[in-house]
């Protein structure tokens, strides 16, 4: 197993937060969604939509910081399982907004129920938790798993 030690200084905070997140994504994809055929933008829209309850399809990718093509195509597979709902929106038919099901409201809680369980899991130690410290546990805890192919590996799949 191979662990890259987390650089500390000017100038790599930034760095480091994405390839942090990276190795988080994929863990929580392949240890919890992958069980309910979703990636890591489909969970965060359910989440959004569980939070908010309706969003417009603009504002939940600049929320998510996807691109709005990207959303599309995690809207348009949700819709089709039955979890979200595309409605026009009230005043303005060109645009459109979200809103879940109540199979999607189901799933929303029941992922959110599994990620923060699998987030508890990677963090409880015993030890004291401060950011740096968490970040490096979920980096290293990912990582490791990733390497090894561990029970929640993810095999690659072809973007939305």
């Amino acid at each position: 197993m191979h662990q890259e030690p987390l650089i500390e200084g000017p100038g790599f905070a930034a760095g480091q937060l994405c390839r942090t997140a990276n190795v988080v994504r994929r863990h929580f994809e392949g240890a919890v969604l992958r069980h309910e055929d979703l990636r890591w933008t489909g969970f965060d829209l359910l989440q959004l939509l569980r939070r908010r309850r309706v969003v417009e399809t603009g504002a939940a990718a600049e929320i998510l910081g996807v691109p709005k093509t990207t959303l599309i195509g995690h809207v348009a597979d949700l819709s089709n399982r039955g979890l979200i709902q595309r409605v026009p929106h009230a005043t303005d038919r060109r645009r459109t907004v979200l809103r879940l099901t109540d199979a999607g409201c189901e799933m929303a809680q029941r992922t959110h129920c599994a990620v923060e369980a699998e987030e508890t899991r990677m963090l409880d130690d015993g030890k004291p938790l401060f950011p740096a410290n968490a970040l490096r546990r979920l980096v290293n805890h990912g990582t490791a798993e990733t390497a090894t192919g561990g029970p929640h590996a993810l095999p690659a799949q072809p973007a939305l």
